[in-house]
């Protein structure tokens, strides 16, 4: 259907929004209640600094991406983030799929489709042109 191609266009604009809602909502609190999370960190045995770097990606990089700011970019960290918790969660903590590491699955896909097809016609990044946005 010829109508529907018109529309697809668009689709990427609200898994941008979604998904940047999501990581703003899991950002928030590691920027902002950092003292009650970093001790959840250490117990984890992760460096405190780990927690600062996620707060902000996650956080600063959900505003830019409800935008279409920089998505790739920042789709690419989340992918690293993402794998690298997928990969915590079924190893070292021994998780399985369903009350592991599902939701992380989910994220990396909605991330790996926008660093592949970019933030599509209604963003910051094809306003300005660029191509690694």
């Amino acid at each position: 259907m010829p109508e529907l191609e018109i529309l697809s266009q668009y689709a990427l604009l609200p898994l941008r929004v979604l998904l940047g809602i999501i990581f703003i909502t899991h950002g928030y609190p590691k920027l902002f209640k950092f003292n009650e999370y970093k001790e959840k960190f250490k117990a984890m045995g992760m460096p405190t600094f780990v927690l600062a770097l996620l707060g902000i990606s996650e956080f600063i990089g959900g505003l830019g991406m409800i935008f279409g700011f920089l998505t790739r970019f920042t789709a690419a960290i989340w992918s690293i983030t993402m794998i690298t918790a997928i990969g915590m969660k079924a190893f070292k903590w021994n998780k399985g799929l369903i009350d592991g590491y599902e939701l992380d699955l989910a994220l990396l896909a909605g991330a790996l489709t926008l660093f592949i097809l970019g933030a599509g016609p209604i963003s910051i990044d094809s306003y300005m042109g660029w191509i690694l946005g």
